[in-house]
């Protein structure tokens, strides 16, 4: 057994100094404890406890050293950083703050807490002590500094409250963050993917941005109870930064927040996205001098943004960071290092004289060089250069084989968990390796990673990193028994290579998981909507063969969590369509009209399912309303727009004496509705609409509407109440040449035979009739993009009309005889020859003709 001896200092007591060792006693196996007290190092008088037993240990350890601590006993160095809290300068009382708060001793909560009372420049720094030390004394004023209105002290305040864990202080932080949000955030910052809230704030005005950010940071730092969503809100932060410029003035000191709360929180992924974003950037920006509000007085003041010193301090300051990560939270310490280092890449590596290939990345080079005696460092410039060697003749020291250069390597070999993080993410040549290297030494690391750190080994740029990942998988897939754990990890995932591989598994392992009703919500709650989709259609198929009291208990199952609220738009999408193929009966039976009904209120997914269970409800309609369910036809989502189709097509009686209705859906923008509508007037009798409703169907600008129109109006030519010449005229001024082809086709098909006394029928004389079509025909045969086949019948029926009387030879040789002015030569010559006929029948018709000499046998034909 290994207790690290302590030294424990007494402020005001003689015996100021106490050393508790813990060591073997002369029976085997067995332990005591040694305290050591005096008034110095040198006069110290000892007492022995025990002997104890291995397992009596700890618990007699902790026992001493209560009790000392007790007495008034703290830890080594403690006294002089509690004296430190009182000096007059706020930057020794801030390192004094910082030092404690690392040490989370609790001695220090009451002088920490004084310091609020009259608040300085520290005041922040001693916030954020408070925190981190985690004492609940502390939560009263640490509301307060909650709801300050200057960033330094709310982001302290907040995020001291999250480290202690004060559910009532952060949901009322949670309410004024809202608030702070631009209004198109506030309507989305719940219930969205991480993917659309990123979109937004993008979109907000440059001048805006940085506070929405740190705002929308924040929220993420909130527990799950509080913020559905905070894991994505995280992911958000880092992708707005990285498409914003963060060293202009109004996003720098938001991005500095961001990256402060990183720190304060442990987001070890955001802390080292944010450090090499601010190195890398450092390097080319120039500082911008700008009017900005001091965040300690609240004054305006003219600062200098993102200068060299302001970079410098931002790099030292991350390494100090792991530095005490690594003395105070060891375990955490590769962990935060590998994910300082994931970040950079190659090409942040400029090589200048004598520099190694990190000597510029400033963090990657002291983490994986912190204890290479191969490089000196300048700290003026920040930067790594490499020693000569020993002789001075300018020669390199050379790496030697088998020792290790990274900073506390002893701590990767404790979280070895570390190079796992690294080969997923990892995309600098020199980090693969170093991770790489590390696996060899600790094979049985990736046994032990996650399921999602495995995954991600998968999108590395390196075939031999992917290779580990991939057979880490297979290694723990098992077919007959499988991990459904690590099945919904690769299915779920948003990278294509990962999910393709989970979604071939989740197929494979169908037959254990898409029968248990726990599973089934599992898969079908997956955060990709294509994972969704793909287990959707397992399940609806699975569950066919389920028994009838089961499938009933999943369906009601299913309801329950499509009636609460999505955490992102589409969430339920699975849910609704099971429900809507695989169990729509078991769900329509547990569903009453009502309910239903309320459910069209409800999320998309919901809506679907609602307007499904509704089209197959008796007495649906009539509660509806014709009103709801024609606005359900007109719904982007298909599902409703069946429901409202079916609903519609039950009430056909109805609709037989008012079309109306359907005469407004077949104009719709959506296929399926026309289509659907177009059926439905198949079984209704239009003809007494007259008609002035024919032509309104007819005057629709689209194809199958139109088409529609032409069956409908070739069945009321035989009704005797239509004046047909009257429709004919009408339908031959419609624009669209399509309807045009089809009223001329009509035209000389049916246009009775008629005189200067009367028509056949008695109803409308062939003069008048043939003049009532003249738009028709000038359109046919002067249309820009005229077609031959239209053309050239119309030509051939007026010839053939022209003939039969002289008030139609008229009408017709006016129109050709216009015609024959523009038109191509073979029209040209087709339309004359028409014109020939006429004249020569009617040689009073006037006519562009002139006839002199008629051959024989033009006479002849024209006669017969």
């Amino acid at each position: 057994m290994t207790i690290a001896p302590l030294r424990l200092f007494h402020p005001s007591k003689g015996d100021r100094i106490a050393a508790v060792t813990v060591e073997p006693s002369s029976e085997p196996g067995r332990f005591v404890v040694t305290v050591a007290r005096g008034p110095k190092r040198t006069a110290l008088t000892a007492r022995l406890f025990g002997p104890f037993s291995e397992s009596e240990m700890a618990l007699a350890h902790k026992s001493i050293l209560d009790g000392l601590l007790g007495e008034g006993y703290v830890r080594a160095g403690l006294g002089q950083l509690l004296l430190a809290l009182q000096e007059k300068n706020p930057k020794v009382r801030a390192r004094a703050a910082s030092r404690l708060a690392w040490r989370k001793d609790r001695s220090a909560v009451e002088l920490l807490l004084a310091l609020l009372d009259k608040p300085k420049d520290d005041v922040s720094t001693v916030v954020d002590a408070l925190g981190l030390i985690g004492d609940a004394r502390a939560i009263p004023a640490l509301r307060v500094e909650a709801e300050k209105k200057l960033l330094s002290r709310r982001r302290a305040g907040v995020e001291a409250l999250r480290n202690l864990g004060d559910l009532d202080g952060l949901k009322a932080a949670r309410e004024r963050a809202v608030e702070r949000l631009p209004e198109a955030l506030k309507k989305i910052i719940d219930g969205t993917s991480a993917q659309a809230i990123e979109q937004a704030l993008l979109t907000v005005d440059v001048k805006e941005r940085g506070l929405a950010l740190d705002t929308v940071y924040e929220l993420a730092g909130l527990p799950a109870s509080l913020q559905a969503n905070a894991r994505g809100l995280a992911q958000t932060a880092r992708g707005v930064v990285h498409a914003s410029e963060i060293d202009k003035p109004n996003m720098w000191r938001y991005a500095k927040s961001v990256w402060k709360r990183a720190m304060l929180r442990h987001d070890f992924e955001t802390f080292g996205f944010l450090t090499r974003r601010i190195e890398v950037r450092g390097r080319t920006a120039k500082p911008t001098l700008a009017s900005l509000k001091s965040g300690y007085d609240g004054e305006v003041k003219k600062t200098r943004v993102f200068g060299k010193h302001t970079v410098t301090y931002v790099r030292r300051r991350a390494w100090r960071y792991l530095r005490r990560l690594a003395r105070h939270q060891p375990e955490a310490y590769a962990v935060a290092a590998a994910w300082a280092i994931a970040p950079y890449v190659d090409g942040d590596d400029v090589l200048k004289g004598n520099s190694p290939a990190t000597g510029r990345s400033y963090l990657l080079h002291r983490v994986l060089f912190g204890a290479s005696q191969r490089y000196d460092f300048h700290g003026r410039t920040m930067r790594f250069v490499t020693v000569k060697g020993a002789s001075g003749s300018g020669a390199k020291i050379a790496q030697v084989s088998g020792i290790r250069e990274e900073a506390f390597a002893e701590l990767w070999d404790l979280s070895p968990r570390a190079y796992v993080i690294l080969l997923g993410h990892a995309r600098h040549t020199l980090v693969q390796r170093f991770a790489l290297e590390g696996i060899l030494r600790s094979p049985t690391a990736l046994h032990a990673a996650t399921h999602a750190e495995v995954a991600a080994l998968l999108e590395s740029d390196d075939a031999r990193i992917v290779d580990l990942g991939l057979q880490e998988l297979r290694r723990r897939f098992d077919p007959k028994k499988p991990d459904l754990e690590l099945v919904i990890e690769l299915a779920g995932s948003a990278k294509d290579l990962i999910r393709n591989h989970g979604l071939v598994w989740l197929n494979e392992t169908a037959a254990v998981w898409a029968t248990d009703s726990a599973w089934i919500l599992r898969f079908l709650a997956m955060p990709h909507p294509a994972a969704r989709d793909a287990a959707a259609r397992v399940v609806s198929a699975s569950v066919r063969g389920l028994p009838s009291a089961q499938r009933g208990a999943l369906a009601q199952a299913l309801l329950a969590h499509l009636a609460h609220k999505e955490s992102e738009e589409g969430a339920h999408s699975g849910y609704a369509e099971v429900l809507r193929t695989g169990l729509f009966q078991e769900a329509a039976d547990a569903t009453s009209i009502a309910q239903a009904i309320a459910m069209l209120e409800g999320s998309d997914s919901a809506l679907s399912v609602g307007a499904a269970i509704l089209a197959n409800k008796a007495g649906a309609l009539e509660l509806l309303g014709a009103t709801k369910v024609l606005g359900m036809a007109t719904h982007e989502k298909a599902a409703v727009r069946a429901a409202a189709m079916t609903l519609l097509a039950k009430s056909l009686a109805s609709l037989a004496k008012d079309p109306s209705a359907l005469f407004g859906l077949i104009e719709s923008d959506w296929d399926d509705v026309r289509t659907a509508a177009i059926a439905m007037l198949d079984s209704i009798d239009l003809s007494p609409l007259g008609l002035d409703g024919l032509m309104g169907l007819a005057d629709s600008t689209r194809i199958d509407v139109q088409k529609k129109a032409c069956q409908v109006i070739e069945k009321a030519l035989t009704d005797s109440a239509i004046d047909v010449h009257e429709l004919l005229a009408r339908v031959g001024q419609h624009p669209s040449p399509f309807m045009r082809a089809f009223a001329v086709e009509l035209v000389t098909k049916r246009l009775k035979p008629g005189s200067i006394d009367g028509s056949a029928d008695g109803r409308v004389d062939g003069r008048v009739g043939l003049d009532k079509l003249e738009m028709l025909f000038r359109a046919a045969l002067f249309d820009v993009w005229p077609d031959r086949k239209v053309k050239r019948a119309v030509i051939a029926f007026l010839d053939e009309r022209g003939q039969q009387d002289e008030n139609q030879a008229q009408v017709a040789a006016h129109i050709l005889g216009d015609f024959v002015r523009t038109q191509t030569q073979d029209d040209k010559e087709r339309a004359l020859m028409a014109i020939v006929h006429i004249a020569l029948k009617f040689p009073n018709v006037k006519s562009p003709v002139v006839l002199t000499a008629v051959p024989t046998e033009l006479k002849a034909s024209v006669a017969s």
